[in-house]
């Protein structure tokens, strides 16, 4: 029985957790008493949930294997890193244009996990669990 990947199921659950916040807020406006909200779905938003599914997928294709070859380390990170620049533009975008808009928690959500999906495919666990 082969034993499944934690760092490839732990990178694939961080971007599923990623996708989730493209369903999130990712803007307020907020307007005396009103105060209206903008989903990551009403634009480009998708953008990220399929970089998130790109990351997911490439994780999941090395679930069985006990190292993840450098050229998916890699993908995974660039992908992330392009998800996390992404959403900080939107973040300064949003901010500035004033009159009581804000970045939402969506955008925030998508940058944590943008950067742990980045970071994870380099860290050693099997080092870190005492393996060769």
């Amino acid at each position: 029985m082969k034993k499944l990947s934690l760092k490839s199921i732990m990178i694939a659950c961080a971007s599923v957790l990623g996708c989730i916040g493209t369903f999130l807020s990712w803007g307020n406006v907020k307007v005396l008493s009103y105060t209206a909200s903008v989903k990551g779905t009403a634009g480009d938003g998708w953008l990220t949930f399929i970089a998130f599914l790109a990351i997911a997928a490439i994780a999941a294709a090395f679930i069985l294997k006990e190292a993840m070859p450098t050229a998916a380390k890699s993908a995974i990170t660039a992908l992330g890193v392009g998800i996390i620049v992404f959403a900080i533009i939107k973040v300064v975008d949003i901010n500035s244009i004033g009159f009581g808009a804000s970045a939402g928690l969506g955008l925030y959500w998508i940058i944590i996990f943008g950067l742990v999906a980045a970071a994870l495919p380099w860290i050693p666990f099997n080092k870190m669990l005492g393996k060769k």
